[in-house]
């Protein structure tokens, strides 16, 4: 490992706990998380407390119930919440630019063939920077909030291809690799 001189040993790479919220399930979500390794998913029903054993990562679909706990999230088309503005729909044109920041999240991700129907209008907060934009309107956000790591796309994935794409699988397992550091996804 190459940490730094004088730091302690850091611990064996263990299996990352993740938890999906949705209403009705995502194929989508869900056979990735299956799919990649070093995760270990669970799905919890909407209309129950969050079971009280933490997780590394709660990922939420379309859905919000009570306070979202203050650990790590991934946020899919999300209701209005206290962490950003939600502000409408956005709908892209054929003619709308993707825009892709410079960032290791999105390195090897390709967006040039993946296509809209509508997204959400959200505003950027203080804590996020957007990674993803389309017309300037943030896709994918991200950042540190209260110690704890968090990233929001203003989409649902059935609303696109992007799960059809090449692109999809890699994003999500640079996203998931960031956002729950003590785990390892994918082999350095």
């Amino acid at each position: 490992s190459n940490c730094p001189p004088g730091s302690p040993p850091t611990n064996p790479p263990q299996t990352g706990r993740v938890l999906f919220i949705s209403r009705s399930g995502n194929i989508y979500i869900e056979q990735l998380l299956a799919a990649l390794p070093g995760l270990q998913p669970f799905r919890a029903p909407i209309d129950q407390p969050l079971p009280a054993d933490p997780f590394d990562l709660y990922i939420y679909d379309g859905v919000i119930s009570g306070t979202l706990p203050s650990k790590e999230l991934l946020l899919f088309n999300m209701p209005p919440n206290d962490l950003y503005s939600v502000r409408g729909v956005f709908t892209p044109t054929i003619t709308s630019t993707i825009t892709l920041a410079d960032d290791p999240v999105l390195q090897y991700v390709d967006f040039s063939n993946v296509h809209l129907r509508q997204m959400q209008d959200v505003e950027t907060p203080a804590w996020a920077r957007p990674l993803i934009t389309v017309d300037g309107h943030p896709l994918l956000i991200a950042g540190t909030l209260g110690g704890r790591r968090v990233a929001a796309f203003a989409l649902d994935l059935r609303e696109s291809d992007l799960p059809l794409q090449v692109a999809y699988p890699i994003l999500m397992s640079n996203l998931i690799g960031w956002l729950t550091p003590s785990t390892v996804i994918v082999g350095e």
